[in-house]
This record gives C-alpha cells, sequence and structure tokens, in this order.
C-alpha cells in the first residue's frame, strides 16, 4: 500500500518509513497515513472545549467539532482529556475539558 498525500501545491508520495508489513489491510494503512501526517511537523493550533462528561475521550482519538464560537467545524486529535467535579449548594457537576489539536494545513 503507498499513503497518498494530497495537497493544494501537487501530489506528494509519502516516505519509505510508512512501509510497514504490519499494514496488511486498508484501515490500518489509513490509520498509519494519519498518524505520520499529524506527526511531521504541520502547525498545529490548539481549542479546548468544555462539555459535560458522557464517556471515557483518550487522547490521539479523532473528535468532529462544531463549533459556533469557533465559527467553524473541523476534526482534530484529542491530546488531553480531564475530567472536572464540582459541588455548588450540594448539586455535583461533571464536566470534560479536552484539548483538541488541528491541522493548521487544513485550515
Amino acid at each position: 500500500m503507498i499513503v497518498l498525500v494530497s495537497r493544494a501545491a501537487g501530489d506528494k508520495l509519502a516516505p519509505e518509513t510508512l512501509v510497514d508489513v504490519l499494514c496488511n489491510s486498508q484501515n490500518i494503512g489509513v490509520e498509519k497515513g494519519k498518524s505520520y501526517l499529524y506527526d511531521q511537523g504541520f502547525n498545529k493550533k490548539p481549542y479546548e472545549v468544555t462539555l459535560p462528561y458522557r464517556r471515557p475521550i483518550y487522547p490521539s482519538q479523532l473528535a468532529a467539532v462544531h463549533g459556533g464560537s469557533i465559527g467553524a467545524s473541523f476534526v482534530g486529535r484529542v491530546t488531553s482529556h480531564n475530567i472536572n467535579i464540582t459541588q455548588i449548594e450540594g448539586a455535583i457537576s461533571v464536566e470534560s475539558a479536552v484539548i483538541i489539536e488541528r491541522s493548521e494545513e487544513l485550515i
């Protein structure tokens, strides 16, 4: 499998370091390609999102953000997830504070 990176300037083949005998299916190859693209020096912009806690969110997961305050919708990579538990006048609130990285190449 060859991962092809398409950009506005043209097509560029992925480097040989992505050749991996363990990438024996399309899904595995796609995930390997995504990891390469996120790790190879793109300018990344972090966004902090606070939402009610629903379930665990793990670093390196992809997350879709549809935010009116940001003015855009995008898919980014989760870099951290903190769970904040507060008690105010007997009421307990559980919130997730998630930092999602977005590649500047895609903005």
